[in-house]
């Protein structure tokens, strides 16, 4: 079997899921030929898939530093990077992919994310005089309170722009729809910013502090449909001392049906506890607590969103 179809094996693989024999294939490749750009990344991506990062990120960089114009391979190490948390090195590497191939959405929608990442240090830069000892809001694990609905805003959160919720590929599934960004609260809408703002407040008066909203997002689960076991951390967090000082909330528009077998009870974990909402519930826990939620009612279950960090008096 020559190289090349060699390659083309290993390439199937990969699609199969069977990364040793794909890792195999790649390394023995590898060994007659080590400057060919092709096959490190190929071999980089076999371990990117099996989570071996460390690998992944050599194997990247020895594909970019044969080959600098090689723009995939330049997105994935970017990937890898932000994987790390490693968000400057993350942005040079998706501006070059950018640059050598315009057309690459991965690399753009990951670089912005990238960049609103370096808003949140410069934010907490500025202002981390204020913060003090962690863990001083602990006790929100959960909290609990309600907010009346506005009557229209279900009317105008369903204008919003959306994408089918089985499209965002993260650990949202089955039918229904999402807001196309993280970016709910920046709505040109009048009615969505005056909520915006005033569970900003509610959100201040509880963790006694300045905030930083990070996301914020619309889901409208139907039929089927849920979120599994997650949390709202990525390696940024961590890496830059934030992961004790991020929350996650959930205000919940409309509940749906409930006479169900799933109503869509907010599951916590690590302690296992069940929360059934009901219109108007908002709920705020640390976003290193696991959660997950399923739902299978008829009517539409719609729910506000929001990532955001605290400054701990």
């Amino acid at each position: 079997m020559n190289d090349k179809n060699s390659i083309l094996t290993g390439i199937e693989a990969i699609k199969k899921n069977k990364l040793q024999e794909a890792e195999e294939i790649f390394t023995n490749l590898l060994i007659q030929n080590p400057l060919d750009p092709e096959i490190n990344h190929f071999l980089g991506i076999t371990f990117q898939l099996n989570n071996n990062l460390e690998n992944a990120l050599k194997y990247f960089q020895k594909a970019t530093e044969i080959n600098p114009n090689f723009a995939e391979a330049q997105k994935n190490l970017g990937n890898i990077f932000y994987r790390f948390g490693r968000i400057d090195e993350a942005e040079i590497a998706y501006l070059k992919s950018i640059n050598l191939d315009p057309k690459l959405e991965e690399a753009k929608i990951n670089l912005k994310i990238v960049l609103e990442q370096k808003k949140v240090v410069s934010w907490v830069s500025k202002n981390s005089r204020s913060v003090k000892k962690k863990n001083k809001i602990s006790n929100i694990n959960p909290y609990i309170t309600e907010r009346k609905v506005e009557n229209n805003l279900l009317d105008e959160l369903y204008k919003i722009n959306t994408m089918e919720l089985n499209e965002t590929k993260d650990i949202r599934f089955g039918k229904g729809k999402c807001s196309s960004d993280l970016k709910l609260f920046e709505q040109n809408n009048k009615l969505i910013k005056l909520v915006a703002d005033d569970i900003s407040n509610i959100v201040k008066d509880v963790v006694n502090s300045e905030i930083y909203v990070v996301e914020s997002f619309l889901n409208i689960l139907q039929t089927n449909s849920g979120t599994k076991p997650h949390k709202h951390l990525v390696p940024f967090d961590k890496k830059n001392g934030l992961d004790k000082q991020k929350y996650s909330l959930t205000y919940y528009v409309s509940v749906g049906d409930q006479a169900v077998s799933e109503p869509g009870i907010l599951k916590l974990y690590d302690p296992d506890e069940e929360i059934l909402p009901s219109n108007g519930t908002l709920v705020i826990i640390p976003s290193g607590r696991t959660h997950s939620s399923s739902y299978n009612g008829k009517k539409d279950r719609v729910m506000i969103g929001v990532n955001f960090l605290a400054l701990i008096k």
